[in-house]
């Protein structure tokens, strides 16, 4: 938008106008956006719901009521953990992260700073640090998952 259609508009000399608001905005239009809108969310910087509708658990930490998060798993705040996830044995989630619905998060595996969308798998012992992973994806026992690291709808992480 920036760099071609209000270059044209100036160019064609045809008038446009801007709006000032007094309320949260952000482009999303990267993944580097994307995180960030989420992270400005489970921070509160934003007024607006955020998590399962049937969460619980305190302010920053939402846990949907059929979720499943084992004993020995943690979950650490901010975080929201989406309607039928499964956090298994010693695995922690959290801070700063979003399980979408259906997520599961493998024994041991270490989940932080990350989005997940629905029915992502991550397989026991993997580390995932602020990333970004898409519906469907699945991540490899053991695997790593790098800062900034972006996968697709349906990718397998090895």
């Amino acid at each position: 938008m920036e760099r071609e259609f209000f270059p044209g508009l100036l160019a064609d000399a045809i008038p446009f106008y801007g709006w000032i608001g007094d309320c949260y905005w952000i482009d999303i239009g990267s993944p580097a956006k994307y995180r960030q809108a989420h992270l400005d969310l489970l921070a509160g910087r934003v007024q607006a719901h955020v998590g399962p509708a049937s969460a619980g658990g305190g302010a920053g930490h939402a846990v949907a009521a059929d979720a499943v998060v084992e004993t020995r798993a943690t979950t650490q705040s901010p975080v929201v953990v989406g309607e039928g996830c499964r956090v298994e044995s010693d695995a922690r989630v959290g801070p700063s992260t979003v399980l979408g619905p259906r997520c599961v998060v493998g024994a041991g595996a270490s989940v932080e700073g990350a989005v997940l969308w629905e029915d992502v798998t991550v397989g026991a012992g993997a580390v995932l640090q602020d990333c970004i992973l898409g519906a469907g994806v699945c991540v490899a026992p053991r695997a790593r998952i790098a800062p900034g690291t972006v996968l697709e709808d349906g990718a397998v992480a090895s």
